[in-house]
């Protein structure tokens, strides 16, 4: 991680604008357990590309890591927006659980159920974790 952190720095020196390096850099950034550094990274490059897919969901990653739910829940829901069918669930779990953070049962119920839908015969140790959150949020 370390080599990887000192190559996109220095790529960034060249090309301080890219915004495929800033979100690379972010990666790293998060990967390394800083994702508050990776903020600023991310936001950048969303400036330069404002409807790439990975640089929201990077985002959205680094703030729920950060615990900031309600500063990670618009860039899931911009994700999906620009990805109406999603290949990964992961995000939607993330999100529906983001939305539990913020008190918003109906939003979490929502997109549990839509995670449920892709995992369910691929992953059923997934869908049990999802379905567990699904019954705490019926009582």
């Amino acid at each position: 991680i370390d080599e990887s952190l000192a190559a996109y720095a220095e790529a960034l020196t060249y090309v301080p604008a890219d915004p495929d390096v800033l979100n690379n850099y972010a990666v790293a950034l998060r990967t390394a357990g800083r994702p508050g550094d990776a903020i600023p990274a991310l936001e950048a490059a969303l400036a330069r590309a404002p409807d790439e897919p990975s640089f929201h969901m990077n985002l959205a990653i680094a703030h729920r890591t950060l615990e900031h739910w309600a500063l990670a829940v618009p860039h899931y829901e911009a994700w999906m927006a620009v990805t109406p069918t999603p290949t990964d669930a992961g995000p939607l779990y993330d999100l529906a659980y983001c939305y539990e953070q913020l008190d918003r049962p109906a939003d979490a119920v929502r997109i549990y159920n839509l995670f449920l839908g892709m995992v369910r015969t691929s992953d059923p140790d997934a869908a049990e974790r999802a379905t567990e959150r699904l019954e705490g949020l019926s009582h």
